[in-house]
């Protein structure tokens, strides 16, 4: 899988960038380096294997949830501490990384040879999950916090992922040319961008015409200690919406639900592409 054919220029917007030094395999990046757009020869640089595809303005009108996850200590403390336990807490009942994963990778059923991109990556979750099932997936976890692509980095490492690449790029305007990815997969980082519409319209847009969406994402709380956790959480811009405000903002951004099911205020669903 030549996943750097399918990759979009930011700046000309053409497809397909060349990397240096030239990387021992098409799953890896060099420690060092650049990418060079084939079309407009613009460079992008390579540090610690992450490939840089951001610009200027893609720092802009971050929310305060977003903009949190660059701060040092979140990228350590992300999945040691909360990513374990969150879903659990939000759930209302034992809901454990390993039953989040099964259920990830029997709804998305990715096949070798797809290139898979998970959105909001953090700290590769979502993203290590899918490497270890799929072993022939080319998966490409993408997110602007660096600290959170360097941590992702060295769990996959530790994991023996050899399939994931790492690129710091914008949700709202991802770097990959229009019907060029397999799959997608969104987990938690839904609710926490600047806009979800948006980034489910720029999903649709690099998503083959047969390839799909999975998402883990938050709804509206019904009981009142649910209700008081998120009045104070939405002052640093995570949305939560209700069940049918999700529902017509997957339709609006050229989805259809697929499959859904809902735990708590935790809500998992399956997306295919509407045809234009």
């Amino acid at each position: 899988m030549n996943w750097l054919g399918a990759v979009q220029c930011p700046h000309c917007g053409g497809r397909g960038i060349t990397v240096s030094p030239i990387p021992v395999s098409v799953a890896t990046l060099p420690e060092r380096g650049q990418a060079v757009c084939l079309h407009c020869d613009t460079h992008f640089p390579i540090r610690a294997q992450i490939l840089d595809l951001t610009q200027p303005r893609d720092l802009t009108g971050l929310t305060l949830a977003g903009a949190s996850n660059h701060v040092p200590p979140v990228p350590q403390l992300y999945e040691a501490v909360w990513r374990p336990r969150s879903l659990s807490l939000l759930t209302g009942e034992p809901f454990s990384p390993a039953r989040e994963l099964a259920l990830l990778n029997a709804w998305l059923g990715i096949q070798p040879n797809e290139l898979v991109l998970d959105l909001g990556s953090s700290t590769d979750f979502y993203a290590r999950g899918v490497a270890a099932h799929a072993r022939g997936a080319m998966i490409a976890a993408i997110d602007l916090a660096e600290g959170m692509l360097r941590v992702g980095i060295d769990y996959a490492r530790r994991d023996g992922a050899t399939n994931i690449v790492h690129v710091r790029a914008p949700v709202q305007r991802l770097p990959f040319a229009d019907a060029s990815v397999d799959a997608l997969m969104c987990g938690g980082s839904l609710n926490e961008f600047r806009s979800m519409r948006e980034a489910l319209a720029e999903a649709r847009r690099v998503v083959t015409p047969t390839g799909r969406l999975f998402t883990m994402s938050l709804l509206a709380a019904t009981s009142l200690g649910g209700k008081l956790g998120q009045c104070g959480a939405r002052t640093s811009g995570i949305t939560f919406p209700r069940l049918e405000q999700f529902n017509e903002t997957i339709q609006a951004a050229g989805w259809r639900c697929e499959r859904q099911q809902v735990f708590g205020a935790v809500v998992f669903t399956l997306m295919q592409p509407v045809e234009a």
